[in-house]
């Protein structure tokens, strides 16, 4: 007889497998008996790694077609009515442009992953977001998703003068909504000519 098992043969009486401790209640009679076993467990395995495969293929297929026909034309529309706004006029002030809404938290980390595809599709955009103030500098402020400055992720904001007076009346810590004109340097994001909504 043979382990159901592990396949190793067992002795005449044995009520265990002394290679890998399975009851012999289920062990195999005959060497045949196990290899076709052995043989099915194979084939369900093949079956399963094999439409595991089909299904990634198909999860992978959908993501390119909805990055083709959805996610890509989103991007082109948002380029064509940002370009739309900024022909007729050379200021790159926030109130003269389509507004392009993003969560800071989202939007660090698309800089941090891929600044240039960042700069590629928002830069000197006009963006509103959302963040808390981390710190202060000299025109503006450098915001992010948390106050804690280990987490170095940031946006630096600086705001257009009129804007300006209003530091004073800010808090570290604070949270506030910007809208400017995005651009990326040096791999970090910033936000110009922004005012406080």
């Amino acid at each position: 007889m043979f382990c159901g098992n592990c396949g190793k043969e067992l002795q005449e009486n044995a009520q265990f497998c002394g290679n890998c401790g399975t009851k012999t209640a289920g062990a195999l009679k005959t060497e045949n008996e196990f290899q076709q076993s052995k043989k099915e467990s194979s084939k369900e395995r093949r079956n399963v790694v094999l439409w595991g495969l089909i299904g990634g293929f198909i999860i992978v297929v959908i993501a390119y077609v909805g990055y083709i026909f959805v996610i890509e034309p989103l991007i082109q529309s948002g380029s064509n009515s940002s370009s739309n706004s900024q022909q007729g006029t050379t200021s790159n002030s926030a109130n003269n442009q389509n507004v392009i809404d993003v969560d800071i938290h989202a939007f660090l980390n698309e800089i941090e992953n891929n600044s240039s595809r960042a700069q590629q599709i928002y830069g000197e955009k006009v963006i509103r977001t959302r963040g808390i103030i981390r710190d202060f500098h000299e025109n503006g402020v450098i915001l992010g998703y948390s106050i804690d400055l280990l987490d170095f992720d940031s946006l630096y904001v600086t705001f257009i003068s009129s804007e300006r007076s209003k530091l004073v009346n800010l808090q570290k810590g604070q949270t506030i909504t910007v809208k400017g004109v995005f651009w990326v340097g040096s791999g970090s994001g910033f936000i110009k000519n922004a005012i406080i909504e």
